[in-house]
């Protein structure tokens, strides 16, 4: 009876880890060219291409950017694609596990092609700035400064309110925009946020098991090229992550 017993609780244990495997999810906030509805962004490529090779299965759900912090803060998926920062105080450190960097992540000021080029906060006084909802917390300067910020959910739209003359500037990211800087103009040394886009899991067993499984990967198909490849335009290579 006992070892009836053990097997049970065995076999019920066994089973559970399973569920949880499946059951794994991928929070995919909207950026541009990076983490797309239809699944065709850059990252979402380099993730399944390495999950395929570390034999991971995940599913995935996609949200606007801001909708997506929201639930991995309320633990409503396992991972997420975002750099660390938006959790720092949120969610602190130790709760939160990293894979290695998925590509590197710059903000800018952008202006109109043509147009003088921000080189510091404070020449933003009493202008109008686009910014993107869920990023709040890398604006605090600018706002310091004295900006009018107008928030939008995607840079496309602050692409065409630059372009209708209906915002003075927009505080954005590259690689996002590289598809675009031909419209754009910036001052490449005057950098808000210079940053990593990972996987982000909770630490948690599930979630440690996923980062310990792929980030390896992650290392393998940059050192084959595969990663570049896979980003194409969208590639930002910063100094060597920590």
């Amino acid at each position: 009876m006992k070892t009836l017993l053990l097997l049970s609780i065995f076999f019920s244990l066994w089973l559970s880890s399973i569920a949880q495997a499946e059951d794994l999810s991928v929070l995919a906030p909207q950026v541009s060219g990076l983490v797309e509805e239809d699944g065709t962004g850059a990252y979402q490529q380099v993730l399944r291409e390495a999950a395929k090779r570390a034999n991971l299965r995940f599913t995935e759900r996609f949200y606007p950017y801001k909708r997506a912090l929201v639930l991995f803060e309320e633990h409503q998926g396992t991972c997420i694609y975002s750099p660390v920062d938006p959790f720092e105080e949120s969610l602190g450190t130790n709760a939160i596990l990293a894979s290695t960097p998925l590509g590197g992540v710059r903000m800018h000021v952008f202006t109109r092609k043509g147009e003088p080029v921000i080189t510091a906060a404070d020449q933003l006084k009493g202008k109008r700035v686009g910014g993107m909802i869920g990023l709040d917390s890398f604006y605090k300067d600018i706002i310091e400064h004295g900006a009018e910020l107008d928030y939008v959910p995607a840079d496309v739209q602050n692409v065409k309110k630059l372009q209708a003359g209906r915002i003075d500037a927009f505080i954005g990211a590259l690689p996002d925009l590289n598809p675009v800087l031909e419209h754009l103009d910036y001052a490449p040394e005057y950098v808000l946020v210079e940053s990593y886009d990972r996987i982000l899991c909770h630490n948690t067993i599930t979630g440690a098991e996923f980062i310990k499984a792929i980030s390896p990967v992650f290392e393998s198909m940059k050192s084959d090229g595969t990663l570049a490849a896979l980003m194409g335009r969208h590639h930002l290579e910063l100094r060597e992550a920590e």
